[in-house]
Parts: C-alpha cells; sequence; structure tokens
C-alpha cells in the first residue's frame, strides 16, 4: 500500500468490503497496511467514482461521503485519515513503512506478529499481492507478501485476508490455482475470493470464524452489485467453486523450497481421508491440486498427466513458451509419453498453440516440424499453429475427453542437467503448480 493510491476506487471497494466482514459479527481485525515509500509513479487516479454518487454510494452511504470529504474536498490521500475513525470499528492498525531488507522486515513481521495477536481477521495490504519471482529480503520485495509469513499468521490462530492484484494472464484460472495453494499453505478451514474489476481479495477462514464469515460474505449483495464485487466460496477438495448468489442490485526461504522431501511429505501425505481425494491416487482421474516441490526427484510427465490423458483422441496445448531446443525435447518427451499411453486403434492428434519470435521463429519452426514428422505412420498425429494475441499467457492442456490441466509452468518442469540425456524420474524439479479441472460438456 502507498499512500498515493489512498481513497481511490479499489480503496473504497476493499474498505467497503472490511466494513461487511466485521460488521454483522464481533471479530476483532487486524490491518496491515504494509506500507511502503511513495513513488513518481503517476498511479493512484481512479477517483472518477467521487462524482458518481447515483452509481457508487448506495453500496455503502457513510464510506462514500467520507471519501468524498477527506479525498475530493480536502484532497488529503494519508491511511492515517481513516485510522483516525470508528469506520472499521475497533481494527488494531500496523502502519510501520516496510523496506526491502531482511533484516527489517522480520523486525517488521515480529512487530505485526505481536500487535495482532489478539485479532481474529488480519487484513494483509502489499502493493502487488503475494509473492511471484522476487526473493525475500531483495529489491522490490516489499511490494509482496510472502508464503512464510501467511502460514505463520494463520497459525497463531487469525483468519487471513490478501489483496492481490491480477497478473496478466486469465482471471479465473488464476484466481482459482492462487486459492488453492492458499488452502495448501494454510490448511485453511474454508477460501473465498472476492473478485472486483481491478483487483482479487482472498480470505482463509480458521475453522471457529467460517460460518460467520461466509455469512457475512453472502451478505454483500445486500448493497454491492455482482459487477462490484463478486464471492466464491472454493471448495478444494475437487476444484469445483460455487458463486454466493446475488439477489439484489466481488524469500524468506520457502520451506517447501530449502528442505524439498519434507516439504513434498507435508504436501501431499495428508492422511488416508485426504489421499482418496488427491488427483494423482490410485491411478483413477479426478479433479484437483498437485504442488511439484523445488529440487525433487521422482517426478515425470506420466506421473503428472498420464491418468487424466489416457482416453483421449484430442488433445490441445497452449503453451506461448514453446521456442527454444530444450523446450522441443520436453514437448517431444510429453508426445512420446501420450503415443505410448495410446492403444493399438484410433490416433490421437495432438495440437500445440504457441507463440514465436523473431529472433528463434525459424528454429522454432524446424524443429516443431521435424517433431511433426517423426511420428508420421504412427498412432499419434502432432500439429502446431501460432497465436501472436499479446494476452496469451496461460498455459495449459485440454482433452476431448473434458479435462482442462491449468500448468503455471507449462511442460518446464525440470530444471538443466548434464549430458544429452536423463530420465524424467531422476531429474531435479522446478517448482510448479497444476490444477486439474472437469470441463462441463
Amino acid at each position: 500500500m502507498k499512500d498515493q493510491y489512498f481513497g481511490d476506487i479499489n480503496d473504497f471497494r476493499k474498505y467497503g468490503l472490511l466494513r461487511r466482514l466485521v460488521a454483522s459479527n464481533d471479530l476483532r481485525i487486524g490491518i496491515c497496511w504494509m506500507l511502503t515509500a511513495p513513488d513518481l509513479r503517476p498511479d493512484g487516479g481512479r477517483l472518477e467514482y467521487l462524482t458518481s454518487p447515483a452509481r457508487y454510494r448506495l453500496a455503502d452511504p457513510e464510506l462514500f461521503d467520507w471519501m468524498v470529504e477527506v479525498v475530493r474536498n480536502q484532497k488529503d490521500r494519508r491511511t492515517k485519515r481513516i485510522e483516525a475513525t470508528n469506520l472499521l470499528g475497533a481494527a488494531v492498525f500496523h502502519s510501520a513503512v516496510l523496506g526491502d531488507s531482511r533484516t527489517d522486515r522480520e523486525k517488521w513481521f515480529a512487530e505485526c506478529r505481536d500487535k495482532f495477536s489478539n485479532c481474529d481477521l488480519v487484513f494483509f495490504d502489499p502493493d502487488n499481492g503475494i509473492e511471484r519471482s522476487i526473493l525475500y529480503g531483495r529489491s522490490g520485495s516489499s511490494r509482496f507478501l510472502y508464503w512464510t509469513e501467511v502460514r505463520e499468521m494463520f497459525a497463531k490462530g487469525a483468519s487471513i485476508l490478501i489483496y492481490q492484484h491480477f497478473p496478466h494472464e486469465e482471471r479465473g484460472e488464476f484466481t482459482a490455482r492462487l486459492a488453492a495453494r492458499l488452502r495448501t499453505e494454510t490448511g485453511a478451514h474454508a477460501v473465498f475470493s472476492f473478485r472486483t474489476p481491478h483487483v482479487l481479495f482472498l480470505l482463509a477462514t480458521q475453522a471457529r470464524h467460517a460460518d460467520s464469515l461466509r455469512t457475512a460474505a453472502s451478505g454483500l449483495h445486500v448493497s454491492w452489485r455482482p459487477t462490484e464485487i463478486t464471492v466464491t466460496q472454493h471448495h478444494l477438495t475437487d476444484l469445483t467453486r460455487r458463486e454466493i448468489p446475488h439477489s439484489g442490485p466481488v524469500g524468506a526461504k520457502n520451506e517447501v523450497d530449502s528442505k524439498p522431501e519434507a516439504a513434498h511429505e507435508a504436501i501431499h501425505d495428508l492422511g488416508a481421508a485426504a489421499l482418496e481425494r488427491d488427483p494423482l491416487h490410485q491411478h483413477v482421474a479426478r479433479p484437483g491440486h498437485v504442488v511439484v516441490p523445488d529440487n525433487a526427484r521422482g517426478w515425470s510427465y506420466r506421473r503428472l498427466f498420464g491418468t487424466h490423458l489416457t482416453g483421449a483422441r484430442g488433445i490441445t496445448i497452449r503453451d506461448p513458451f514453446v521456442r527454444s531446443f530444450f523446450q522441443a525435447r520436453n514437448l517431444m518427451e510429453f508426445l512420446q509419453m501420450v503415443h505410448d499411453l495410446a492403444p493399438e486403434g484410433p490416433d490421437v492428434a495432438v495440437n500445440l498453440i504457441t507463440q514465436s519470435d523473431a529472433e528463434t521463429a525459424a528454429k522454432q519452426a524446424e524443429n516443431l516440424d521435424q517433431i511433426a514428422l517423426s511420428f508420421v505412420g504412427s498412432r499419434l498425429s502432432f500439429s502446431w499453429k501460432l497465436d501472436q494475441n499479446r494476452n496469451f499467457h496461460a498455459r495449459s492442456i485440454a482433452t476431448d475427453t473434458g479435462w482442462k490441466i491449468a500448468i503455471d509452468r507449462g511442460l518446464d518442469i525440470f530444471q538443466k542437467f548434464e549430458g544429452k540425456f536423463s530420465i524424467q524420474e531422476a531429474r531435479l524439479t522446478r517448482g510448479v503448480e497444476i490444477i486439474y479441472l472437469r470441463v462441463p460438456g
């Protein structure tokens, strides 16, 4: 959070959501602004809503009128202003500025943890959202909340609400994947998402808070239109999602990275009941979510995809980054696995949709055409085409049997290895998340 954004339309929805979550129950909320120093970017606009009371005021008249007075009339854009009101009830605030250095951040989080020790619900408000590629303690890390902090705060007994920007990928898949990861990291009793036109909020609830928070979430429709805030409860045992209906007018070293074997057990060895829900268990295709940790061995395309691809006669791979030789080699290994799965009889057609660039286009075409030729006369046919849409980011595998597999790294799940050849199970993995979705119809 930066003060320069205070009072914009995202803030209005954010405070409106917080007010609804705590208004109808006795939960004590802690608000961690994750304040960072202002910059020279011209962000922080989106104040037009303040001149459109007919459209926005009815959602929360008290909050809207206060925003008009402070932000538009007084032109005061500081989080301190809302801290000095009772608009967020008896909230506890952590307002210290957050820097990038590891030492400063550890001290900052210790203060945050102590300040919120008696809070039922803790809201984190990072600039960008949950960690992506910048390591804890590095330049720019103050813009992110790290999984280790989410786990620690949840383990203290608080339900967690997180502000999250949308990246450049399909929003529904991104939301489902992040909700599944949140459930995996925290073991939350229930996970909700609150989707707005520009940003996302994710809620992980403790068991004792689940009923009251779900009741509060389901009551959002009384004042907030679904075009403003859409509420979804994520049922992560089967990754189906149920939208709550609207009837009216929504680093620090990750433990997975540093101890891959132990982390693998922590994620997947969840007891007999959980194993029955594991999408890779007992070779029965199920919806679900799998996290492959960094630096682990024993994984292969067959283990990850074989069960869900068995029986398919049409397979579409969407991956904008099949350009370099090692990516073509990954594709060839995947196709060989599909070929081996296919029984004698009907052919299997695999189509790749990808992108190219000027530097690699010629070699890419040569590699892909050579792969296609290598399967001529077999029971597998391979074709490819380009989709140069600049919004093409998400990677997935879809089958004509109704499965869609969302893979955040595509087929690039193995680290570079010595030599030209290596069986997949012997290679070290890159961290990857995979979601297996059953597509209706």
